[in-house]
C-alpha cells in the first residue's frame, strides 16, 4: 500500500513535509476519511486538502468518486468539482433565497454537464425542486 513515506524516497514531498508524521499514513486511509466525513453539507473541506501539499493534492483530485456531490456556491467550486468528478455521475445542488435570476452561474456551468447528473436539488426559499434520474 503507497504511503507517504514511497513518495519520500521518489522526490515528490518537499524536505519539510518528509519528517511530518502524517506522510507516513497509508494514503488509501485519506479516502477512508474522507468517507466518514459530510462532504455535501462542508465540501470546502475537500478542496481545502488538495491545498496541504502536492502529494495530498495528487491523491484527492484523482478520486473522481470523491468529487460528485456538492451545492453550488460558487461558480468557481462548482468547475473545480465538475472538473475532478470527470465522467462520474454527480448530485448538485443549488440552493438561494428566492429564485435564481436567469443569469445564475449555475444556468451557465450545469447543462453542459446535464450527462452526469444522478440528482439536481434545486431550492429557492420555500420551494424545493428534486429531479432523480434513474
Amino acid at each position: 500500500m503507497p504511503c507517504f513515506r514511497s513518495m519520500v524516497s521518489s522526490g515528490t514531498l518537499s524536505r519539510s513535509s518528509r519528517i511530518a508524521p502524517v506522510n507516513r499514513i497509508p494514503l488509501e486511509v485519506f479516502t477512508l476519511i474522507m468517507g466518514y466525513m459530510n462532504i455535501p453539507d462542508d465540501d470546502e473541506d475537500l478542496i481545502a486538502v488538495t491545498h496541504v501539499c502536492r502529494a495530498w493534492k495528487e491523491f484527492f483530485i484523482s478520486r473522481s468518486s470523491l468529487w460528485t456531490e456538492f451545492f453550488c456556491k460558487s461558480a468557481d467550486k462548482t468547475h473545480t468539482y465538475l472538473k475532478h468528478s470527470k465522467t462520474s455521475p454527480i448530485s448538485v445542488c443549488l440552493s438561494r433565497k428566492s429564485a435564481p435570476p436567469i443569469n445564475d452561474p449555475f444556468f451557465q456551468i450545469i447543462p453542459h454537464s446535464v450527462a452526469q447528473l444522478k440528482l439536481l436539488s434545486i431550492t429557492a426559499g420555500s420551494g424545493v425542486l428534486h429531479s432523480n434520474k434513474k
